[in-house]
């Protein structure tokens, strides 16, 4: 039969872990509890789960981002996760390169381009002053001579789903989407204006007011200019939620034909609106809206229709439900009112109703 032997050989040596390898394997200590020979804080903070901790993580991850904020327009995500190793040597490399890949993914940096500034280097001959027109210059000149038949993916034209790198989840779904909320708001109002600045220079944007995609009501789209745009997302300048609200009264008498009490006759009511309008504020006005700029597209597009009127002649069955929708409508088509988020309407002191921007998508979810 086989058989098998196994001999244990003992030795003695001596070893030095490099810098390199110590840095991946150092160990923390957690400030709060005092727990040591922790590998990664990220890790500690979310296994304990306490509020505490949870608190200590979420402050933690406020100061990353910003600091990565700062430095990821200038610098590559290899420079950042040095910065940052020095700044919180608390964090493993592989934390701070993951930290540094969604925070990019967010702020919709190319990381691709991010990384490129790496591989070209700052002293590339290519940064040179007149170096890029050169270059430019010789591209067109081998194109016009046809010496470019050797480039696979250039001039040749092998492009979208023809291309080899071509991706339809990376691709089509966002251009097709940016071209879908283009065209769907161009039918409201001219798109080819900054709504906050007024700039026709610019690339314009349709910026999503709440950040849903999902909610694709005129009143949520804006047309904006790439700064302006930016300062809706970039962290360093975006402000936080805030309502703001007004309120107006007209006096009007309306009768409801569907109605089998006192109400299917002829009668009138002293009705108030509240209109509440939800934005970030503005980094540089402090505000969400100006008052008097809501005041003027209320009054001007509702008030002065409704007051001393029959709502008949204007809503067929105006109930407070329908003058509602009417209401909304009417601010967000013809008064391009943004950002609406709210609408109250009071019959009397103690009926009211409201709508949100909920409810008005849950009809115009079939319209899409």
């Amino acid at each position: 039969m086989k058989t098998s032997v196994t001999k244990i050989i003992r030795f003695e040596t001596a070893h030095q872990l490099t810098d390199s390898y110590s840095k991946e394997t150092k160990t923390y200590t957690c400030p709060l509890c005092r727990r040591e020979n922790l590998n990664s804080m990220f890790s500690h903070c979310s296994n304990k789960g306490d509020a505490v901790h949870l608190e200590f993580l979420n402050k933690l991850d406020k100061e990353i981002n910003t600091k990565i904020d700062r430095l990821l327009p200038k610098h590559m995500s290899i420079e950042i996760n040095e910065k940052l190793q020095k700044l919180l040597p608390s964090l493993t490399p592989v934390v701070i390169a993951n930290k540094i890949r969604s925070r990019a993914k967010e702020l919709g940096f190319n990381t691709r381009k991010v990384a490129g500034k790496k591989r070209q280097g700052q002293g590339n001959l290519v940064h040179n002053e007149g170096v890029k027109e050169k270059i430019a210059q010789s591209v067109k000149d081998r194109w016009e001579e046809g010496r470019y038949d050797d480039r696979i993916n250039g001039m040749l034209g092998i492009l979208g789903p023809l291309s080899p790198r071509y991706d339809p989840k990376a691709h089509t779904i966002e251009h097709k989407g940016l071209r879908y909320f283009n065209s769907f708001l161009k039918e409201f109002q001219n798109i080819d204006v900054c709504a906050r600045c007024g700039s026709t220079n610019n690339k314009i944007n349709v910026h999503h007011i709440d950040e849903d995609h999902n909610n694709f009501l005129p009143s949520n789209l804006e047309p904006l200019c790439v700064p302006c745009h930016m300062s809706n997302h970039y962290s360093q300048v975006k402000q936080m939620y805030c309502t703001i609200g007004k309120d107006f009264f007209f006096a009007a008498a309306h009768q409801l034909p569907n109605h089998k009490g006192m109400c299917q006759y002829l009668h009138g009511h002293e009705w108030k609106i509240r209109v509440e309008i939800r934005k970030r504020i503005d980094h540089k006005t402090g505000m969400v809206m100006d008052f008097s700029d809501l005041k003027s597209i209320v009054n001007t597009h509702i008030i002065s229709i409704l007051d001393h009127n029959t709502l008949n002649e204007i809503i067929y069955n105006p109930t407070a439900e329908n003058i509602l929708v009417w209401i909304w409508e009417r601010l967000m088509f013809d008064g391009l009112l943004k950002g609406i988020h709210k609408i109250h309407l009071w019959e009397s002191k103690d009926s009211k109703a409201t709508i949100t921007k909920e409810d008005m998508l849950s009809v115009f979810i079939g319209r899409k």
